[in-house]
């Protein structure tokens, strides 16, 4: 049940980020979202990605938690097309949550819908950036760096 759960978990993850993609290449980036992130590219090549804390907010020890709303701070190649966030988050060996979105774009941690949710308690969170694009009517992905936190 739980390999049925997971499964459908990353069906969702992967078909929000193919429906996101064909959005924002139809949009020619735009998304409407803001500028949540820093974002900047760059034309050294170097790729780096972390998490950013609310500003203005005070932000506790145990910040962020299951609920927040996180944002991530990013430079990457001059080059990149698309680039792309894909945060998932872990509880031991059991995904409990997944969402790719633009770079500047925001996230809720646990989303609307997961596992997470069902399961209250802190995990290990990955914040991979990387460079979805179209080309030729085929989707490509290209790995730039990543991140890791704990949610509590």
């Amino acid at each position: 049940m739980l390999a049925l759960l997971e499964a459908l978990l990353l069906a969702a993850l992967v078909g929000g980020i193919l429906a996101s993609a064909a959005i924002i290449n139809s949009n020619n980036g735009a998304t409407g979202l803001g500028s949540a992130a820093a974002a900047n590219p760059n034309r050294s090549g170097e790729s780096r990605i972390w998490l950013m804390e609310p500003a203005g907010a005070a932000t506790s020890a145990s910040w962020p938690t299951l609920g927040s709303s996180v944002a991530f701070g990013a430079v990457y190649p001059k080059a990149t097309k698309n680039p792309w966030v894909s945060l998932i988050c872990y509880q031991g060996d059991t995904l409990v949550y997944g969402e790719g979105g633009v770079v500047d774009g925001t996230f809720m941690l646990g989303g609307a819908s997961s596992l997470w949710l069902d399961t209250p308690g802190p995990a290990v969170c990955n914040a991979e950036l990387g460079d979805l694009y179209w080309r030729g009517g085929h989707e490509y992905y290209t790995y730039l760096t990543d991140t890791t936190f704990t949610a509590n």
